[in-house]
């Protein structure tokens, strides 16, 4: 097993305060300095095929505020990168965002992306990470151990679902433009369909 290390451009981050009128807000700063360089580490077996690729960066994953699960901008690039390497495993490491975030904006101000925003921006983090991967002679990284990989599943302890009730006073608890009032209005438009709340595990 051999590591070899690459680095590339990472142009979608940008520093999310801004001083105005003597106030910070929220809003893209491009003068304060922002790390945009990602760190990639290839693994290569002893047949030459690449087997993992850490990629490391620094940007919080906050493109869409959609009410859906995704791996955000962070899945779309894993994908991307093991599609281009068949067989291997690709894990995106959360480097120090601090105030970095997506720079989704327009006229000066932030703007929520969707999830096809979401999937346009880790496809083109994913090329410019594959290109930097994919050049020749890459130094190597001394691994001081061997590597090896542990997994273990565990459960984690969850809310208990809300009824209609619980859903409606939670709902009218947060203001109109937040998400989560838009979540509590999602669910009971679900309700409304006759979708039940909690999904019905399947028979065994």
């Amino acid at each position: 097993m051999t590591a070899q290390v690459a680095e590339s451009d990472c142009p979608l981050a940008v520093h999310r305060r801004l001083m105005v009128n003597g106030e910070i807000t929220m809003a893209p700063n491009p003068d304060e300095p922002a790390d945009t360089t990602a760190t990639l580490v290839r693994f290569t077996d002893a047949d030459q095929n690449i087997c993992a690729v850490l990629v490391h960066n620094q940007c919080h994953p906050t493109i869409t505020g959609d009410n859906i699960l995704s791996g955000e901008y962070p899945g779309v690039v894993c994908d991307e990168i093991e599609t281009a390497f068949p067989g291997a495993v690709c894990m995106l490491l959360q480097g120090f965002c601090g105030d970095l975030r997506p720079d989704l904006s327009r006229d000066g101000q932030f703007y929520r992306g969707d999830y096809a925003q979401m999937e346009i921006c880790g496809k083109q983090l994913a090329a410019l990470f594959l290109d930097a991967l994919e050049q020749p002679d890459l130094p190597l990284f001394q691994l001081t151990a061997p590597p090896y990989f542990r997994q273990r599943q565990i459960s984690l302890p969850l809310q208990p679902v809300m009824n209609n009730e619980q859903l409606i006073q939670f709902r009218d608890e947060h203001a109109p433009d937040t998400i989560e009032h838009e979540w509590a209005v999602y669910k009971l438009k679900q309700t409304k369909c006759g979708i039940p709340l909690r999904a019905e595990k399947p028979s065994p």
